[in-house]
Order: structure tokens, then sequence, then C-alpha cells
């Protein structure tokens, strides 16, 4: 019984993210899966989820290192290279959110896997 609700509550759950995107994230093929798993083995759709998340985190704490080196530690210097930490700001969300069309992508083979 505790499953069943919870499973459906988290589907109610992705079903409202799912309402709440202004496009669909199978529109745009940028957002597509960087690691190949077969939908039809829970441990390979986790393992990509988690594959995903650790792709973007490290790219992302990569370009924050880097912009650091850029900045160093006085205002001066950030003052000097404002627009690279606004690219890096944007290009940061940029990236957050294709995780998160990427993951809904996997989600939804998750939740079909898991129903099925």
């Amino acid at each position: 019984m505790k499953k069943l609700l919870s499973l459906l509550f988290t589907m109610v759950i992705v079903f409202s993210l799912f309402a709440c995107r202004k496009q669909s994230a199978t529109d745009n093929p940028s957002v597509l899966p960087k690691v190949s798993y077969d939908r039809n083995d829970l441990e390979s759709i986790l393992s990509a989820m988690a594959s995903e998340f650790v792709f973007t985190s490290r790219s992302i704490r990569n370009d924050s290192e880097d912009i650091s080196k850029q900045i160093k530690d006085s205002y001066d210097s950030y003052d000097k290279n404002k627009t690279a930490v606004i690219d890096f700001y944007e290009n940061s969300l940029e990236k957050a959110e294709t995780l998160y069309d990427t993951i809904e992508i996997i989600s939804v083979d998750y939740f079909e896997y898991v129903a099925g």
C-alpha cells in the first residue's frame, strides 16, 4: 500500500511538472540524454540519470573554477571581467535547464518501466 501511494504521489508531482513546462523537452534535440541506456533495465535508467547529474555538475564546477581564476579576489578584477561572470551565470543556468529537461526524459522512461 505504501509503495502504491508513494508511486501515486510521485506521478502527481511529475505530471504537475510536465504541466508547468513551456515546451516539450523532446522538441529540443540538445536535451537528449548524453548517455545511452536500456529503457527496459532499471539499473541502466538510474545509472544514466546519475551520469547526467555528474556530467553537468562537473561541467559547471569546471566553469566556476575557470571564472574564479579570472576574477581572483579583488573587486577591480571582478569589474574588469563582469561580462565573463554574467556569461558564466547564464551558461550555468542553461546547463541546469538542459539537465532538468534531460532528467524529465529519463524519468518518463523510469516511470514507464516501473508502471509496466
